[in-house]
């Protein structure tokens, strides 16, 4: 999806050792140089096959994590960008801008003179697009609200966030070795969990025997967005062929899985986007459930035609 929210590609230090007595002479000290891992033909193919894997699964964009559960769409996810989004969220509680608290959400009706001040900011600063990510029993009341207040600011377009059930490009992985251990991290997302850089841990355990992993991987300090993606894309199947695929594939996978945040159970996500403007009038009950309504404005959505949202 169009999102970059919350999710990170990690990355780990790399490990070093020392040399044994048998490695010196009894004069001074001999560095051996390391033979160099010659890939088969079956790592080759592996390497090969975890690549495109990793290719698919970053065309299927980084996730988001968000609490509550997202309304679903039968969809496949949206591929992500590195745009900058104006983000809101809608529980059947409260409505929240980038965490700062706007409104209880029972509350907010008509438009909303603090939101308005805060998206007219936002916008001077080249934001573009309000994206909302709204609980599936958000009241439809909220969200017309939300924008209605949007396009009194300026707001021209809307991203709603949706939990996408379609196929995917990337499958699953299969079962691995460290299941366990993410099956603990799973609340929150353990991509959240996972995402400072660190010796050891799931990292050091899955590339253990693999020590051109554990040096490629801090080149991934510093980079975000489609920058880590490609460099995750070009670098770590190449480091594991180059020490000859001492890994287990399926844990790499289950790892890489975990890091895009695709445990979560709103995992992976749609964002139906939509054009504010005089056209095509959604009108539903105020307190109908966004996940009766968000089907219509998805469909809406692939339509492209400018839309405006009222509440019975």
């Amino acid at each position: 999806m169009k999102h970059t929210l919350l999710v990170a590609i990690v990355g780990v230090a790399a490990c070093s050792g020392k040399a044994g007595s048998e490695d010196l002479a009894p004069t001074k000290p001999v560095e051996k140089p390391q033979p160099a891992q010659v890939a088969d033909a079956s790592c080759t193919k592996q390497v090969g096959e975890l690549r495109a894997w990793l290719t698919d699964l970053t065309a299927d964009g980084r996730t988001s994590y968000a609490p509550g559960k997202l309304a679903s769409v039968d969809a496949p996810p949206t591929p992500s960008d590195d745009a900058e989004p104006m983000l809101i969220a809608i529980t059947p509680a409260e409505v929240t801008f980038y965490g700062t608290l706007i409104s209880p959400t029972g509350k907010l009706a008509g438009t909303s003179a603090a939101l308005r001040e805060r998206l007219e900011a936002r916008l001077k600063s080249g934001a573009k697009m309000l994206t909302i990510v709204a609980d599936q029993d958000a009241p439809w009341s909220a969200i017309v609200a939300v924008a209605n207040t949007a396009k009194a600011a300026g707001v021209d377009q809307l991203g709603f966030v949706l939990h996408a059930t379609g196929k995917g490009r990337a499958a699953a992985p299969g079962a691995s070795s460290i299941d366990a251990e993410l099956e603990t991290l799973a609340n929150p997302g353990p991509a959240t969990k996972l995402a400072e850089p660190k010796a050891g841990g799931l990292p050091g355990k899955v590339f253990a025997r693999c020590q051109p992993v554990l040096d490629w991987m801090p080149q991934l300090a510093g980079l975000g967005g489609s920058k880590k993606d490609d460099a995750v894309i070009a670098g770590l199947p190449s480091a594991i062929e180059r020490c000859g695929c001492k890994v287990e594939v399926t844990a790499v996978r289950r790892l890489m899985w975990a890091w895009w945040n695709r445990d979560a159970a709103n995992a992976p996500t749609y964002l139906a986007t939509v054009k504010l403007g005089a056209g095509t009038t959604l009108a539903d009950r105020a307190d109908a459930k966004w996940s009766v309504v968000a089907r219509v404005v998805f469909d809406a959505a692939k339509q492209g035609t400018p839309i405006q949202l009222a509440a019975k």
